[in-house]
């Protein structure tokens, strides 16, 4: 996944298997609004942008998505978080 982050003011790739791990271990429990902001849908290609409102932060998702074999798989992500 990749981002432009705020504390290090540059861009930054963050490798799946860290990103997995970071959400898997995480024991701090928070309230948090999820919804689908945005979806754009053509033949096999798809496009879409999730919204994530928590006490903390918004963070927005821009999924790009491709159908294989009947199943729809994400190829790409990045995102950005905006600290509230």
């Amino acid at each position: 996944m990749k981002n432009i982050n705020a504390q290090i003011g540059g861009f930054k790739d963050i490798p799946v298997a860290d990103f997995i791990a970071r959400v898997k271990f995480n024991t701090t429990k928070q309230e948090w609004r999820t919804g689908t902001a945005a979806m754009i849908i053509e033949g096999n290609a798809a496009s879409g942008k999730i919204k994530i409102v928590t006490e903390k932060a918004i963070l927005y998702y821009y999924r790009k998505m491709l159908k294989i074999n009947q199943e729809s798989k994400i190829v790409s992500k990045i995102f950005l978080r905006v600290n509230v």
